[in-house]
């Protein structure tokens, strides 16, 4: 009888010297959530984007001799793609060429519709070289604000007095210019914020499309 009770206590000795293993699930992590993060501010306003109406119109002809040296500007429409013709209204700054002599020339002549090319859209259309234009001297510029906004899908378009018939037989020598538009403009500095060059071309009718605008 001591015998069989000593086994027994030697097997629960043994049997409780093993440790104890816990499965993993009887085991629960406590998980510290982080607090909540405020909500930012709420921005309801954005700037709207540039408006362009300032169109630039520059002689690159390089003609500097002559009475009307250069390029002669007749007229700048905004053909906008809904059909409407609109021509500048409001002169912002003219500058000559540099060796032009301006005394009897008047940059608002170009001013509303064309003058001296009256049938635009004719492919050898009749001109009159007295009419209503300003020559920009070879190398001169000259500045104008649109009555409306300049977008994506409109034309600007410069009448130039050339490659046109004058009516004495003699055909009138077309210049060549370069077109941008601007939605800002310092007229003292005569420099805008946003200058997208359009390209350039000669006349009578020199019309660029308006592909894109930043």
């Amino acid at each position: 009888m001591k015998a069989l009770f000593l086994i027994c206590l030697v097997l629960a000795v043994s049997a409780c010297g093993e440790p104890i293993r816990l499965r993993s699930t009887d085991i629960r992590e406590k998980k510290v959530e982080a607090p909540p993060t405020p909500p930012g501010p709420i921005i309801d306003y954005f700037p709207p984007p540039p408006s362009y109406r300032y169109v630039r119109v520059t002689d690159l002809s390089g003609e500097l001799d002559g009475t009307n040296a250069g390029a002669d500007i007749d007229a700048i429409v905004l053909q906008k793609a809904d059909g409407r013709d609109l021509y500048a209204e409001t002169l912002i700054a003219f500058q000559p060429g540099s060796q032009a002599t301006i005394e009897d020339w008047d940059p608002k002549a170009m001013l509303g519709p064309p003058d001296s090319v009256t049938d635009i859209y004719s492919a050898y259309p009749a001109c009159d070289a007295d009419a209503g234009f300003v020559s920009l001297g070879g190398d001169g510029f000259l500045l104008v604000e649109m009555p409306d906004f300049i977008e994506v899908g409109d034309f600007v378009v410069v009448v130039e007095v050339g490659n046109c018939d004058s009516g004495n037989g003699a055909q009138l020598v077309a210049e060549t210019v370069e077109i941008a538009v601007s939605s800002e403009v310092d007229p003292d500095a005569v420099e805008g914020k946003y200058w997208v060059t359009l390209g350039r071309g000669e006349g009578p009718f020199l019309g660029l499309s308006v592909t894109s605008l930043p």
